[in-house]
């Protein structure tokens, strides 16, 4: 099993999927630096953590999702399709350091607040128990 931490910007309003039980898929945009391209990374959230993502984020937020990498493949029309996907355990906010200011106004109860590094902090929204 392969375990991904990612840090970026959802790239559009978390999307409820009750047909499938309690999941919310979104997209996550990271980016690579200066005049490099931008990944896109497709994850999926279930049960409370899928409903603490809904609350919480929005189009353009910041997140750092942890999870295991998921891939599937089906067969359609003869051909073979292939897609990998984040299945997310638990998420955190990024607290900003001071150095830049943050565009985000998320509503956020008391989370745990841990040491990153020197330069970050996050607040931790651990798995559901």
């Amino acid at each position: 099993m392969v375990h991904i931490s990612l840090q970026g910007r959802l790239g559009a309003d978390p999307t409820p999927h009750e047909s499938y039980g309690n999941v919310t898929n979104f997209n996550v945009a990271v980016d690579q630096g200066k005049n490099k391209d931008t990944d896109w990374y497709k994850c999926s959230a279930w049960n409370d953590v899928a409903d603490k993502v809904r609350k919480w984020f929005k189009t353009g937020t910041t997140i750092i999702v942890h999870g295991r990498l998921v891939r599937t493949s089906w067969e359609k029309d003869g051909h073979t399709y292939n897609d990998v996907e984040v299945k997310v355990d638990s998420f955190d906010f990024p607290i900003s350091s001071g150095k830049k200011k943050e565009e985000e106004d998320v509503d956020v109860v008391q989370p745990e607040i841990v040491p990153d590094n020197e330069e970050t902090t996050v607040a931790h929204y651990p798995e559901a128990s």
